[in-house]
């Protein structure tokens, strides 16, 4: 016999899930007092919002599933920012959340989480793909399986339980199984085979063909199908922005991202009728991924989306198929990687393309105000870091600079949650990251992301968890502050943020931090972070207004 949260914490363990976040909580003391020696660490946080963001991060990293938990009441409603960005960003989410025993479901309890208290029932319901409150030991089994296969089953999404006090203590006869979940990847509808049909047409056919690959696809397996399939029909391949890298931003037939903050080369052969077919995978039409809906992408030439059923479609932004990204790549890629195809015609093309495309001029290295440029630190990290680290790019106006200046080498290399975009999440998901993976992780970051979640830093002291942090303190909320000052100075104020002592408050729970005065000194800590690996600010002084040469980048910057 087990009890309930023996089954559960087991049943993630055999997930190969070894770290889980969120806070302590009366709801919850039996799920906190029982989970030593069942293979899952719980990790405690700072607050329930970015232990959700950790958990994501978890989630992305691992390439299985995130889990977070917490009381009810209070403590759920802090979660449902990152609950909400897992179901909009596709990421796998176990979302488990305690409430008062159920012979006090009737009555208005302390903190409870029922319609006689913050009805988390109704709450989630509307974020998660999937909630239900247990009514009792009998039906835990089910319902986590439920939940489970739910959340990673593409598309990918939080899946949530609220579960009584009581429930966590009783005991089942139940014993968890393994279950392979890898196969759910892969479903197929009725549209499947003429999906597949028509786009192995497009690849055998002499049209010049790209492809686009979006956010969910940022995995090691659809990234090797996606390089053998475009190698071998020699096809062009952008990214969105949060897909950096499943495609190799160096490889000889890389456009970049397009959309915003994205390359030039992929925006001139977006915005041109130089190509009859732009085939998308998993590429939903939102503001940023489509350059904010630009007329000239959908003008001149076929665009052709494969879209998990539910993204959002209109016939103006090319035509959506309601399909599975993962089963059509892979089923290309299976059919396919053995035929014989001519490529010459697509190498012609592209190589016409590539003389025309022109460069940018160089950016300045230091602004008027010898704050160093953002697009300049991006740079320096990726000379002075290792082939294997990875990115993570929080919400601001220094998201631009990544886009435009980091050179992802491989899938699962960069992340950023540039769907919802909230405000101080990679600093919690790179945590998140340092606990799924052991390359060094580098979260690039602002004062303003800082101010909301920097805290949270202390817990990777805490677990001894390594991270770069790189603090690009302009003083501001950097793009609304551009915006207001075309106002009048009053406006202005309203976006600037009061100088904080970063390196005292980095400081003060054991992080290493380093306040960056010159290209040099930046150089040397970064090495001094390689050398000897912890928690290490970067605290550098950057423009309010950096340079732009625009929201895109010229491919020829990367020679």
């Amino acid at each position: 016999m087990l009890t309930g949260t023996e089954y559960i914490l087991r049943r993630i363990s055999l997930l190969g899930v070894k770290h889980i976040f969120g806070i302590p909580g009366a709801h919850i003391y039996p799920f906190l007092l029982k989970s030593v020696g069942t293979g899952v660490e719980l990790i405690i946080n700072c607050h329930e919002l970015s232990a959700g963001y950790m958990a994501d991060g978890y989630g992305r990293a691992s390439d299985k599933l995130g889990v977070l938990f917490g009381m009810g009441g209070p403590g759920s409603n802090n979660m449902v920012t990152a609950v909400n960005t897992a179901r909009l960003e596709r990421v796998p989410l176990l979302v488990i959340t305690g409430d008062v025993p159920v012979h006090l479901s009737n009555v208005p309890g302390f903190q409870c989480a029922n319609e006689l208290g913050t009805h988390d029932d109704a709450i989630f319901k509307t974020i998660a793909k999937y909630s239900k409150r247990v009514s009792g030991i009998d039906d835990l089994a089910y319902l986590i399986e439920e939940a489970i296969r739910i959340a990673l089953t593409p598309p990918f999404g939080p899946a949530h339980l609220i579960i009584p006090y009581n429930v966590f203590t009783e005991e089942t006869s139940a014993q968890p199984q393994p279950t392979d979940y890898a196969r759910l990847r892969f479903w197929k509808n009725d549209r499947s085979t003429a999906t597949l049909s028509r786009i192995r047409d497009l690849l055998a056919s002499d049209k010049k063909v790209i492809f686009w690959i979006g956010d969910s696809l940022n995995r090691a397996g659809p990234a090797q199908q996606v390089i053998c399939l475009a190698e071998k029909f020699h096809i062009p391949v952008a990214t969105s922005f949060s897909a950096k890298g499943v495609f190799p931003e160096h490889h000889k037939l890389a456009l970049g991202n397009f959309g915003y903050a994205g390359w030039s080369l992929a925006k001139a052969m977006f915005l041109s009728d130089s190509p009859d077919v732009i085939i998308g995978f998993d590429i939903e039409q939102n503001e940023r991924n489509s350059l904010g809906w630009h007329a000239d992408l959908y003008r001149g030439k076929e665009l052709l989306l494969v879209n998990f059923p539910g993204s959002y479609s209109n016939k103006e932004y090319g035509e959506s198929i309601e399909d599975n990204p993962f089963y059509i790549l892979e089923s290309l890629y299976t059919s396919l990687i053995n035929e014989v195809y001519d490529r010459h015609s697509r190498e012609r093309w592209f190589q016409t393309i590539l003389q025309g495309a022109g460069g940018e001029k160089a950016r300045p290295i230091i602004s008027p105000a010898r704050r160093i440029e953002p697009a300049r630190l991006v740079q320096l990290l990726q000379k002075e870091m290792p082939r294997d680290a990875i990115l993570f790019v929080d919400s601001g106006e220094h998201r631009v600079f990544a886009g435009q200046n980091w050179k992802a080498p491989a899938a699962a290399s960069f992340y950023s949650a540039s769907v919802v975009a909230p405000m101080g999440w990679a600093l919690a998901a790179g945590i998140g990251c340092a606990f799924a993976r052991n390359e060094p992780v580098i979260v690039f970051t602002g004062d303003g992301c800082m101010q909301m979640h920097g805290i949270e830093l202390k817990t990777a002291i805490k677990y001894n968890r390594p991270l770069l942090v790189v603090l690009a303190n302009n003083k501001a909320f950097g793009r609304i502050h551009r915006y207001l000052s075309t106002m009048s100075e009053d406006a202005a104020k309203m976006a600037g943020i009061e100088e904080v002592d970063w390196k005292l408050f980095g400081q003060s729970f054991g992080a290493k931090v380093f306040d960056i005065t010159s290209e040099e000194c930046f150089i040397e800590s970064i090495r001094r972070f390689l050398a000897e690996p912890r928690l290490t600010i970067l605290n550098v002084s950057t423009p309010v207004n950096p340079y732009h040469h625009d929201v895109t980048l010229a491919r020829s910057a990367f020679a």
